[in-house]
């Protein structure tokens, strides 16, 4: 799916194969050149901004089932991403999505899943790299 870069965030347009795309980007549409664009569908487009987080937990979080827990939150909230454990004894967490679903997977993790025990979470909002799909564990 292409990303549209605008001041607050990328944004992300969802579309069926039926559906001439277009993109609002600025209180511009963007279609055919020099001509109206058609909606060939009376189903809305939606959009969204998505932004990505780079997280590190330390504690007990291996040998757990923390990475399983995580994966199943995440793909309740919609969430594309990853999750895997690193040698060190952290769990790295990849995730691109909404501001809300994102901030929802932080409380999650946060609230030490199952026997999991998280000490610490380092934790970086950055500009989101690629076009994740689905949400995954790693080895």
């Amino acid at each position: 799916m292409p990303i549209i870069v605008c001041d607050s965030g990328p944004i992300i347009h969802l579309y069926e194969a039926n559906i001439l795309s277009m993109y609002v980007f600025k209180h511009t549409w963007f279609g055919t050149k020099r001509s109206e664009v058609q909606i060939l569908s009376p189903r809305p487009f939606i959009y969204f901004i998505m932004f990505q987080i780079h997280a590190f937990a330390s504690g007990r979080v291996q040998g757990v089932n923390f990475r399983y827990y995580v994966q199943r939150k995440a793909s309740e909230l919609g969430v594309a991403g990853y999750v895997c454990n690193l040698d060190d004894g952290r769990v790295e967490i990849l995730a691109q999505g909404s501001r809300d679903a994102l901030g929802s997977l932080i409380a999650f993790v946060r609230s030490n899943p199952g026997v999991s025990f998280v000490t610490d979470l380092d934790l970086t909002w950055e500009e989101p790299k690629g076009n994740l799909r689905g949400f995954r564990v790693t080895y």
